[in-house]
C-alpha cells in the first residue's frame, strides 16, 4: 500500500504534514550494515600496516642490537594481537548472523481466553488495515514495544510479530489511552520498522561483540603488548559506531513521529498526550524503584508475591502525579530514539479525542502474581550468580 493511500484511508486530508524520512538517510543505514562486516578487516590491515611501519622506522633510527631484538619481540607480540583480532572478527561474524533472540519476563496471553483485551487490539489493527500480532506479552517491566525477533519467555520461544507491554500500564491508563498507545505500536508494523530494526541489529551485534572481546583482552595485564595493535582498530570501530548510531537515531525519531501522528489521527491529540504523559512518568518512576526494591527485599530474605500492589501503595504514599508534564521537560539529544515530549506533542494533528473514557479493569489480578513470580525467579538467579551477600534461608518469605 502506498504511503499516501494509507494515510488517506485513515482520514488524513493535509498530505503536507506527513512525517518525512530522508531516502538518503535510509540508504546510508542500509548500506552501512554490510559495510560494518568489511570495516573490521579494513581496520585490521590499517593497524597492521601502521604497526609495521612504526617498527621499521624505529629500527632504522636505532641500530643497537639489543634494541633490535626488543623491537623484533614487540613486533611479534603486535602480530599476535592482530591474529587474535582476526579470529575475533570471524567469530563475531557468525555469532551476529546466527543469534537473534531477545528475552522478556512476563506472561504470554492466551488470545482465545483474554477476549476483551484482544478485541481492543483487533479494533486498533482493523483501523490500521493490518493483522493482529501473533503474540501478546504482558511484561513485568514498564515497556511498550513491538518486535519480530524471536523471543524467549517462560521457557517458550515466540516467533512472528509480537506486542509487549507492561502490565503496570493497565492499572493507570484508561481504555482509550491504552488504545492510543497500541495504535502507536501497531503503526510500526505498517512502516516495516520492526524488520528494519532486525536488519540494523546485525551491525550493532557485530561491532559491540568485537569491542567486548577487545575489552576482555585489555583487562589482561600480561597481554598489554598484544593489545597495542588493537587500539587503532578499536578507535576506528568506535568512531564508525558513533556516526552510524547518530544517523540511526535520527531516522528512529522520524519513525516515532510517524507512529505518534497515526495514533493521534485515530484517537485524538489529547488522548495520546495524556497516555504519553502517564506512560513516561510510570517508566521513570518504575525504573528507579523496582530494582532497589528487589535488592532490598532480597537482603531481608523477602520475595514479592505481587510487586504491583506494593508499587501502587508507593505511588499513593508519595502522591506521585502521573499527569505531571513538568518532569518531562528536557531537550532532544542526538542519540535519543524519540523527540522530546514537547516536540512530540507540538507535531500532533489537532484531532478531537473520543469521549466516554473508562478504566481498564478487564484483566485477571492473578496475572500480576504470575508476572511477579517470573521476575523474582530471574532476579534471584542473577543475585546468586553475582554471589550477592545475604542470609537467605531455604524457605523464602513473600510480601
Amino acid at each position: 500500500m502506498q504511503k499516501k493511500d494509507f494515510f488517506n484511508k485513515l482520514g488524513l486530508i493535509d498530505d503536507r504534514k506527513l512525517p518525512q524520512i530522508s531516502s538518503m538517510d535510509l540508504l546510508l543505514l542500509l548500506l552501512g550494515v554490510p559495510f560494518s562486516y568489511i570495516l573490521p578487516f579494513i581496520a585490521f590491515l590499517f593497524s597492521g600496516f601502521f604497526c609495521f611501519y612504526c617498527m621499521i622506522m624505529i629500527m632504522r633510527l636505532f641500530t643497537n642490537s639489543y634494541l633490535f631484538v626488543i623491537m623484533l619481540f614487540t613486533s611479534i607480540l603486535c602480530g599476535a594481537g592482530l591474529l587474535a583480532a582476526f579470529f575475533i572478527f570471524i567469530k563475531n561474524f557468525f555469532l551476529a548472523l546466527l543469534s537473534d533472540k531477545c528475552y522478556e519476563y512476563g506472561k504470554v496471553l492466551d488470545l482465545t481466553k483474554d477476549e476483551t483485551l484482544f478485541q481492543d487490539i483487533q479494533e486498533v489493527c482493523h483501523s490500521l488495515h493490518i493483522k493482529p500480532p501473533d503474540n501478546i506479552v504482558l511484561s513485568f517491566t514498564a515497556d511498550f514495544y513491538v518486535t519480530q525477533r524471536k523471543m524467549n519467555i517462560s521457557q517458550q520461544v515466540l516467533k512472528g510479530r509480537t506486542l509487549v507491554f507492561g502490565i503496570v500500564f493497565l492499572k493507570y491508563l484508561n481504555r482509550n489511552e491504552i488504545k492510543s498507545i497500541l495504535a502507536h505500536e501497531m503503526a510500526h508494523f505498517t512502516g516495516k520498522d520492526t524488520l528494519f530494526s532486525i536488519y540494523i541489529g546485525y551491525l550493532y551485534k557485530n561491532i559491540h561483540g568485537i569491542l567486548r572481546n577487545f575489552e576482555q583482552l585489555y583487562q589482561e595485564d600480561e597481554l598489554w603488548f598484544v593489545c597495542l595493535s588493537l587500539y587503532p582498530i578499536s578507535f576506528i570501530l568506535r568512531k564508525y559506531l558513533y556516526l552510524y548510531t547518530k544517523l540511526e537515531k535520527k531516522v528512529s525519531r522520524d519513525r516515532e513521529k510517524r507512529a505518534d501522528y497515526i495514533s493521534s489521527i485515530l484517537y485524538g491529540k489529547e488522548t495520546f498526550k495524556n497516555a504519553l504523559t502517564k506512560l513516561s512518568n510510570i517508566q521513570d518512576y518504575f525504573g528507579v524503584r523496582f530494582e532497589d526494591d528487589f535488592v532490598k527485599a532480597y537482603e531481608e530474605n523477602l520475595l514479592f508475591k505481587n510487586y504491583f500492589i506494593f508499587f501502587d501503595e508507593c505511588i499513593k504514599e508519595i502522591n506521585y502525579d502521573l499527569s505531571d508534564t513538568n518532569r518531562l521537560k528536557h531537550p532532544t539529544k542526538e542519540l535519543d530514539e524519540h523527540y522530546c515530549f514537547s516536540e512530540r506533542i507540538n507535531y500532533l494533528p489537532n484531532i478531537p479525542s473520543p469521549t466516554g473514557e473508562s478504566g481498564y479493569e478487564i484483566y485477571d489480578p492473578l496475572w500480576e502474581e504470575e508476572i511477579t513470580e517470573a521476575m523474582v525467579n530471574y532476579f534471584v538467579q542473577i543475585m546468586k550468580f553475582l554471589e550477592y551477600p545475604t542470609e537467605r534461608e531455604e524457605s523464602d518469605f513473600t510480601t
